[in-house]
């Protein structure tokens, strides 16, 4: 995803948000357990029922945290709980290995982030005030931004796959 302000008032409204679409087919998710519902967007309904945890870093920003908030209000939409919220810290080991996890914040703060960024081939490079990049290596796929046009303008990744009969929504990026 990738917002701009492009009516230069210093705020981001909800029209200068916008899904960047890579065209072209998409590799499928890392081997493991084959779950009974195709791990697409149209789906987190049913993949994101149950047993389902928001992950933040134990020192995330207050902006990670926001976005868990951002990101539940479909699931009350859809009739479906919300994931409980925990940091990696909090997260059991059951739950880190069983449940459906939406890591939340990026791979500096968010150590569950960082370990399925590996396990999806997602990778960032950044190199200050020139470009911010994030890239997922499975599906050679990226996203770029200037780092000195923050915060008028940003990027994220949204990433849905499955690892070991587990659900997984990446959601993270440069601010």
């Amino acid at each position: 995803m990738r917002w701009k302000d492009t009516n230069d008032n210093d705020f981001v409204e909800f029209s200068e948000i916008y899904s960047e679409t890579i065209p072209g087919s998409f590799a499928a998710p890392p081997t493991g357990t084959p779950q009974a519902v195709s791990p697409i967007f149209y789906n987190i309904p049913a993949l994101f029922a149950e047993f389902t945890f928001h992950v933040v870093g134990d020192s995330a920003k207050c902006t990670d945290v926001l976005g868990t908030a951002n990101v539940s209000w479909p699931f009350g939409k859809e009739g479906i709980a919300r994931p409980e919220g925990k940091t990696d810290i909090l997260l059991t080991g059951y739950e880190h290995s069983n449940g459906n996890l939406i890591p939340v914040g990026g791979p500096a703060i968010n150590p569950i982030a960082n370990e399925y960024n590996g396990y999806f081939r997602i990778f960032y490079s950044y190199i200050p005030h020139e470009i911010f990049t994030i890239s997922c290596l499975g599906e050679n796929k990226s996203i770029s931004m200037d780092p000195d046009n923050y915060p008028s303008e940003d990027i994220c990744i949204v990433y849905l796959g499955q690892h070991n009969n587990q659900n997984i929504l990446l959601i993270w990026g440069y601010g």
